[in-house]
């Protein structure tokens, strides 16, 4: 067999598995409306789009920071984020002047017709971003790619939250793939587009470190610019003005009391989970473990931050980088899985184009195979994202390491290369 074809063979491994999986979970979800798949959800979809109709009521009367309902530690969007969600408030009525709660705005016809032309739309933009990336010798590779990424697992529940996540992840992807452009306009928009994904979500703020990488200074500083055009303005929008900023960063303290990092994704909320699958659900992290863990989470970040300086290959840097907007911050939700996505384009995208799959390469395909497989089994109860952030935070460390070492010429270390 022609090794020229097997990087092909191996992104159709993916994208096949991951859309069986789509199929399976939605025939399934249809045999039995309330069964094993309805999990995939928060709370079974008990409270469904509640982080959109809760952020719309949050804002309705332009006091995001100091409205006290569901507890301030929920009031903490960057205030950019609380302006797009005002246009859904400004047309719809307040569901609590009737008695009732935020949840009720889906009921509102108006309400949910602008929610999901917004959503459409920014699936298209997704689609479209994404699958310009591939050479069009790859276009039905793409494509199918493209649909298994955007109807995966993180996908459907980010969507089932109505998180904005899924905005900041698109202005994530124009980021990532264009910062880096020869294009002036179009890195432009990139830099552009991270300014808008952290006065959305704030944690984005990480990837400006592969403009460092590229010792883009100049870069830099119109990014900051940006920065501080859609973070500053946008508070005095709302009641309280440039006093909401330190509300925020209260809010945000108190948010992550309440949500401690024993939940979400992260290496110590992981590692929690694994070790429960050996000594029981009652298995508790000793305060010892904890620090250790959190220790452990900073070192892993910065070796994953010095590593990528001396890489060459565009994946592995942003590999790198999106590694480290999922593990360092102290609590990372499921949905900032999203993040990821960008990453898996131009993985595959390399791939795609390979005479040659590593080793590093193939549990690469397996760790994201993991993230984006949807039907809900058994077997991912031990193979499922907590492991994939494992395995790809392991990858990237190893990689991290053998460009210490290459650039030292200390001696020869390549085993994911083989």
């Amino acid at each position: 067999m022609n090794k020229k074809f097997y990087g092909k063979y191996l992104v159709r491994l993916f994208w096949m598995t991951t859309l069986l999986s789509i199929i399976a979970w939605f025939i399934a979800l249809v045999v039995s409306p309330q069964g094993s798949q309805l999990n995939l959800f928060f709370l079974r979809m008990g409270d469904f789009w509640a982080d959109a109709t809760n952020t719309t009521g949050y804002v309705s009367d332009l006091d995001p920071y100091y409205n006290i309902v569901n507890g301030l530690q929920n009031h903490n969007y960057p205030p950019l984020a609380y302006v797009f969600y005002y246009l859904l408030a400004h047309i719809s009525i307040s569901p609590l002047e009737a008695g009732n709660t935020f949840l009720t705005y889906y009921y509102q016809p108006i309400w949910t017709m602008v929610f999901i032309i917004i959503l459409f739309l920014v699936l298209i933009s997704f689609y479209i971003v994404c699958e310009n990336q591939f050479k069009s010798g790859f276009r039905f590779d793409a494509i199918m790619i493209i649909i298994s990424l955007l109807f995966s697992g993180p996908m459907l529940f980010a969507i089932e939250r109505g998180n904005i996540i899924i905005v900041s992840a698109l202005a994530v992807a124009v980021y990532i793939f264009y910062y880096d452009s020869s294009c002036k306009w179009k890195k432009e928009i990139a830099l552009v587009s991270l300014a808008v994904a952290t006065a959305i979500k704030l944690s984005p703020l990480i990837l400006g470190v592969l403009l460092i990488y590229k010792k883009d200074w100049w870069a830099i500083g119109r990014l900051v610019v940006y920065g501080l055009i859609f973070m500053v303005p946008p508070f005095f929008l709302f009641n309280g003005g440039i006093n909401n900023i330190s509300q925020m960063i209260s809010n945000i303290r108190l948010w992550f009391l309440y949500y401690p990092d024993t939940t979400g994704i992260g290496i110590v909320s992981s590692c929690l989970k694994y070790a429960k699958l050996f000594w029981g659900d009652a298995y508790c992290l000793t305060p010892f473990a904890h620090s250790i863990l959190n220790i452990l989470r900073g070192e892993l970040s910065l070796i994953l931050l010095l590593g990528a300086f001396n890489f060459n290959e565009k994946w592995k840097v942003v590999l790198n980088a999106t590694l480290i907007l999922l593990i360092f911050p102290k609590v990372t939700g499921y949905y900032c899985i999203l993040y990821i996505i960008p990453f898996t384009v131009l993985f595959f995208k390399t791939i795609l184009e390979k005479m040659h799959v590593s080793i590093g390469e193939k549990f690469v395909v397996w760790a994201l195979m993991m993230i984006f497989f949807t039907y809900q089994c058994n077997l991912q109860v031990y193979l499922n994202v907590h492991l994939s952030v494992i395995v790809l935070t392991v990858i990237g460390i190893i990689y991290s390491i053998e460009s210490f070492v290459k650039t030292k010429h200390i001696f020869p270390l390549n085993y994911l290369e083989k």
